[in-house]
């Protein structure tokens, strides 16, 4: 990272982590085995943005361990609830759509529902929701979801 940070002529102040696997093991043992390697990092590049894309409410406890962490990059109905409880309300997170809700047969209702209960259990946190488009997503409802949250914002 330092290498191609010097070749571009930037400094390096945070790194991106994706630690996906971390949510098939215990709270116990993220802490005992990954939250090591993940501070080692942050002292090296500053401040961490973690990406755990699993169920991971039983792994919040263990990332607020990890003392550079400034971001949790989440979804898979992790409860923002939950993040908030353990983070606070001044914590950035970046929090991604089901897949279940980007697949077809899902009608607008039911996209505009899950919009409006992640912003209620947002607690009006910063809150940054992203998702991609994959092969078995509609694109209506990635559009839907997109449109329904510029209106939201627009008001």
């Amino acid at each position: 990272i330092h290498h191609f940070a010097e070749i571009g002529n930037i400094t390096a102040k945070s790194i991106h982590i994706g630690e996906c696997s971390g949510t098939m093991i215990s709270s116990s043992h993220f802490s005992e085995y990954v939250a090591e390697s993940v501070e080692t990092l942050g002292d090296l590049f500053g401040k961490v943005r973690l990406h755990s894309c699993g169920l991971s409410n039983h792994l919040l406890e263990a990332f607020s361990e990890i003392k550079q962490l400034d971001i949790i990059d989440t979804g898979s109905n992790t409860s923002l609830q939950k993040i908030r409880a353990v983070f606070g309300n001044d914590f950035e997170v970046h929090y991604a759509p089901p897949i279940e809700l980007l697949q077809k047969n899902v009608g607008k209702k039911t996209i505009v529902q899950w919009i409006e209960t992640t912003l209620e259990e947002n607690n009006n946190g910063p809150l940054k929701i992203n998702f991609h488009l994959e092969a078995g997503y509609d694109v209506s409802n990635c559009i839907t979801l997109y449109q329904t949250l510029l209106d939201i914002t627009e008001h």
